[in-house]
């Protein structure tokens, strides 16, 4: 086996993804006459060479880590200036990560470390960036060290110790496309929510018991809240929430708002229904749509501003990375990852970044959309013993070590008590019913699992994670054998986030047990579209108490000719 000491530069497109749908053609044109003018040129006459391309990216060598340097900092600069009198939303930019280490050779590739760690760095760095490691930064001191900013140690996907690293632009004003990603401030506010008094519209004196009982329940939910602030109506907050209740016989409608006081705009309303003949299912159910309701649609305002502003504010960047986690697509789960890396760099102690940043690390495996790594399990099971350690009142935290137990460690007694604990804190906790209804299924409990999924589903109805209600319906009806409601089901999580893998292959296993060709074939289709590589062998396995539950499921993969 032969090695080499060697500059490795990893370069990747961002939102190739986003900007080939939008616009395919063009992007790919755009992205090939870069190549031809721009980087190919560039690093051979830096003494480098392309080792492989991918479809968004490459990766190249030099035999000069200074070279390596002058040449990506050149090929942004070129990049940049190429895709100016493009329209904003459809400009190319890259991120790039470069290291200097040991790698094997073979057949004219390179492994090892160092690639991995070049490809880590690449995630890390800004748009229109680079991001290099100390062990390039002081190849480089006294010739360009002064354009790069230490951004501290970063803990990277799948790299067991933490790295010191520096990025350019070193003040970000460079940035692709004029956007900055200004360095992150050590300390930041929570968002504030106050809460006018619900009130009840006519002389309904059951409507009017209803909006107060709400109002109370709502007020001790928000309160409980780590990542909100419950203030006085009168203290200045960010947001107030209104309710307004209406009642006809047995029948209530309530109608919330949300608004935000430094705009005075309202950018929320919602109507939510009860039934006045058992006033505390009522209570319960209202209470919890709202309470749920106010807490995402925060939650989504402030990513949104976040989004489009490149906050430098913890507080806010915790917003955007969750409402990326809230997402289907593995782009978003490592553009929430960089964020926590970045937020870790300056808070190592917040409770909330570090367990968000565990569940970066396992998500994507629980939610079906890649194998995670030994070192990865690791990582997020010792970041979620952090997070508890930093703080056990968090709903969220002790949901995540539940999920971590459901879909890793297989001790669904343990899963239980994680959701249970965050119930205490929280029991108008939407995503806790709907993961708990999760773990239920799985303990051949699927009557209980659907109770508690629909409980959930309720107060998440209109919340960007919706696509999970569906996808763990379409999984309780399949153990159920009800495979008609399991379809529909899987079609619904696939509407609302297409190419979802788990939901795919639930649709798959439906169609092919109950014997539906067509259905059965389409699926398999999509299934060998979206994963050319899939084998039955190799479906993760869910972790049921009744293991012939699950190998119903790959029999009915099997029935529709997906391969062994």
């Amino acid at each position: 086996m032969k090695r080499k000491l060697t500059s490795i530069l990893a370069a990747d497109i961002v939102g190739f993804s986003r900007l080939v749908e939008a616009a395919e053609e063009a992007t790919l044109a755009r992205q090939k006459e870069l190549r031809v003018s721009v980087f190919d040129p560039g690093i051979e006459q830096a003494g480098g060479k392309i080792i492989k391309s991918t479809g968004d990216g490459f990766l190249a060598e030099f035999s000069s880590v200074v070279e390596a340097v002058r040449f990506a900092i050149a090929a942004q600069e070129a990049v940049r200036a190429d895709e100016e009198s493009t329209p904003q939303d459809r400009q190319i930019s890259y991120r790039m990560g470069l290291h200097i280490g040991d790698v094997v050779v073979d057949d004219g590739d390179i492994y090892g470390d160092g690639v991995n760690l070049a490809a880590r760095l690449e995630g890390a760095a800004p748009t229109g960036g680079i991001c290099i490691s100390a062990a390039v930064r002081d190849q480089i001191v006294g010739v360009m060290d002064e354009l790069f900013a230490d951004v501290g140690e970063l803990t990277l996907k799948n790299i067991s110790r933490p790295i010191r690293a520096f990025v350019w632009p070193s003040d970000q004003d460079g940035a692709q496309n004029g956007v900055s990603t200004p360095p992150i401030g050590g300390t930041s506010r929570k968002p504030t929510i106050a809460l006018a008094a619900f009130e009840a519209l006519g002389n309904n004196d059951d409507a009017k018991m209803l909006a107060e009982a709400c109002n109370h329940t709502v007020e001790a939910a928000l309160a409980n809240l780590t990542g909100l602030d419950l203030i006085a109506l009168d203290a200045d907050p960010d947001h107030i929430a209104t309710a307004v209740f209406q009642a006809s016989g047995n029948q209530v409608r309530a109608t919330l708002k949300l608004r935000e006081t430094s705009t005075s705009a309202t950018y929320l309303t919602q109507r939510m229904n009860g039934d006045l003949s058992d006033p505390f299912v009522a209570e319960d159910l209202l209470s919890g749509e709202i309470a749920t309701t106010i807490r995402y649609g925060i939650l989504q305002r402030i990513a949104e501003r976040a989004a489009d502003t490149e906050t430098n504010d913890p507080e806010a960047m915790l917003n955007l990375a969750g409402h990326y986690m809230m997402g289907s697509q593995p782009e978003e789960w490592e553009a929430a990852g960089r964020l926590l890396d970045r937020i870790l760099t300056v808070q190592p102690r917040n409770f909330m970044a570090v367990g968000m940043k565990a569940n970066t690390l396992i998500g994507e495996l629980v939610w079906g959309y890649r194998p995670i790594s030994p070192e990865d399990i690791e990582a997020a099971d010792a970041g979620l013993s952090k997070a508890v350690s930093l703080n056990d009142q968090s709903d969220y935290v002790h949901l995540i070590r539940g999920i971590f137990h459901y879909g890793i460690t297989g001790d669904l007694d343990a899963a239980v008590r994680c959701v249970e604990r965050g119930f205490e804190i929280s029991p108008q906790f939407a995503q806790g019913h709907m993961v708990l209804g999760w773990i239920q299924n799985l303990m051949g409990q699927p009557e209980l699992a659907l109770n508690s999924i629909k409980k959930g589903s309720f107060s998440l109805a209109k919340n960007r994670i919706y696509h999970r209600v569906p996808q763990a319906l379409a999984q309780t009806y399949l153990v159920m054998g009800d495979f008609e409601n399991a379809i529909a089901n899987a079609n619904r999580a696939l509407q609302n986030s297409p190419g979802l893998p788990v939901a795919q292959l639930y649709l798959a296993s439906a169609a092919g047990q109950a014997g539906l060709h067509d259905h059965g074939e389409k699926a398999r289709e999509a299934l060998i579209a979206s994963d050319p590589d899939f084998r039955v062998s190799g479906v993760r396995r869910f972790n049921f108490q009744d293991p012939t539950r699950w190998d119903a499921i790959l029999d009915g993969l099997r029935a529709v000719g997906l391969p062994e």
